[in-house]
C-alpha cells in the first residue's frame, strides 16, 4: 500500500499524516470457541471478556457484576457483591489486568474496586466524580480516563492515585467533535489506552489517534487511513432521539482501540447501503502504520470484547446469533505476513 499523500477520510475532517507505512499482509485466522456453561452470564450485559490467572472474567453490567470462569474445569464464580458498601457494586463498566491484579471500575458507586489473582479484594480507590466512558491503568499510579461528554470543553483527564488511593488530576485536554459527541453514547465507541508514557484516545467521528506523551506534555495526531471512513455533519438537525438513532446507525466511528502483544488496534466499523462492516487497522509501538484486514459483518454483537495471550481477540461466540445467549467465546488471532 503506497501512501505519500495526506488523507482526506470525509467530508468534515483534514487529517494529519500517517508515520512511515510498512507494506504487510494481514490476516485474521479463526482460533476455535471456548463453551460456556453458566445461565448468569448474560449476552445483553457482558461488555468485556478478560483472561486472568486461568480464568475468564466477564464484565457484566448488571448486579451479577463479574464472573470468573475457570478454563479447564468451566466452574464459575462470582465476585463481590451487588451494594454500596466496600468492594461492593452497582454498575461494573470497565475492567483492566494490570500486574496480577484486577481493577473494575463501577459507574454505580464512581469507584474503582482491586482484587488480586485468588479474587481476594486488594483495594478500593475513589474520588472521581464524574461519569465515565473509558478508563485505563498504569503501573505507577495513573488513570487515563474518558468521561461522561460535556456539552463543551475538556473530557479526557489523567489522574495520579495517591498512597491513600486518592485520585489527584494531573491533566485534562482533548476536544471533541460535535459528530462524536452523539456517537458516544454508544457505551462501545472511542477508546482510551497506554501505549509506555503515551495516552492514546479517540473521537469516534474521527480517522486518527490522538497521543499525549506525558513526560514532553506533548499532544500529537496520527491518522489512520481508512478510505471508506464517512461522518455527514451533525449540522442543524433537531437533537430527538429519532434523529439521533438515525444518525448513530449511519456513520462510520471508530469502535474501540486495543492494545496487542505486538501491535496497536484500531477497530473501524463503516455503513454502506444500510449495512456496515468492521475493519482493524494496525500500528506498531511507534506508531507507523503496518497494515489493515477486513473483520467482517457489523454491528454491537461482532465488537471486540476482549484480548487474550498473544494477538487474540476475544468476542460473543457465534451461538448468540441463533440463541441470543452466550454459550461460548470465539477467538479469532491476528497474523502478520
Amino acid at each position: 500500500m503506497n501512501i505519500a499523500l495526506i488523507f482526506i477520510f470525509s467530508a468534515l475532517f483534514i487529517e494529519p499524516p500517517i508515520h512511515y507505512v510498512i507494506d504487510n499482509d494481514v490476516e485474521l485466522v479463526e482460533v476455535g470457541d471456548i463453551p460456556i456453561k453458566n445461565e448468569r452470564i448474560q449476552i445483553s450485559t457482558t461488555q468485556w471478556i478478560l483472561p486472568f490467572g486461568g480464568n475468564f472474567l466477564f464484565v457484566q453490567s448488571n448486579p451479577v457484576g463479574v464472573s470468573a470462569m475457570d478454563v479447564e474445569t468451566g466452574d464459575v464464580a462470582e465476585l463481590g457483591s451487588v451494594g454500596q458498601g466496600p468492594f461492593e457494586w452497582r454498575t461494573p463498566r470497565y475492567a483492566q489486568v494490570i500486574e496480577d491484579e484486577l481493577l473494575i471500575w463501577d459507574d454505580g458507586n464512581l469507584k474503582i474496586i482491586g482484587f488480586d489473582e485468588t479474587f481476594q479484594p486488594s483495594r478500593e480507590l475513589t474520588g472521581i466524580r464524574h461519569g465515565v466512558r473509558a478508563i485505563q491503568f498504569t503501573s505507577n499510579g495513573l488513570a487515563g480516563v474518558l468521561h461522561d461528554v460535556p456539552m463543551s470543553g475538556e473530557y479526557v483527564k489523567i489522574y495520579r492515585f495517591s498512597e491513600d488511593n486518592q485520585p489527584n488530576l494531573k491533566e485534562s485536554f482533548g476536544e471533541i467533535s460535535e459528530e462524536g459527541r452523539k456517537l458516544i453514547m454508544i457505551l462501545q465507541s472511542g477508546g482510551i489506552l497506554w501505549n509506555g508514557d503515551d495516552l492514546l484516545w479517540s473521537d469516534p467521528a474521527v480517522p486518527e489517534l490522538n497521543i499525549f506523551n506525558t513526560n514532553e506534555n506533548k499532544h500529537t495526531k496520527i491518522a489512520v487511513p481508512d478510505n471508506d471512513f464517512a461522518v455527514e455533519p451533525w449540522g442543524n438537525r433537531r437533537e430527538n432521539r429519532r434523529n439521533v438513532e438515525e444518525f448513530i446507525f449511519s456513520n462510520s466511528r471508530i469502535v474501540s482501540l486495543q492494545k496487542l502483544d505486538e501491535f496497536i488496534l484500531v477497530e473501524i466499523e463503516n455503513f454502506s447501503d444500510d449495512e456496515s462492516s468492521i475493519r482493524y487497522h494496525l500500528f506498531d509501538f511507534d506508531y507507523n502504520y503496518i497494515g489493515n484486514v477486513n473483520a467482517g459483518e457489523g454491528g454491537f454483537a461482532n465488537y471486540i470484547r476482549g484480548v487474550d495471550d498473544g494477538n487474540r481477540l476475544l468476542y460473543w461466540g457465534e451461538d448468540y446469533t441463533e440463541t441470543g445467549e452466550l454459550n461460548s467465546i470465539k477467538a479469532r488471532e491476528v497474523v502478520v505476513r
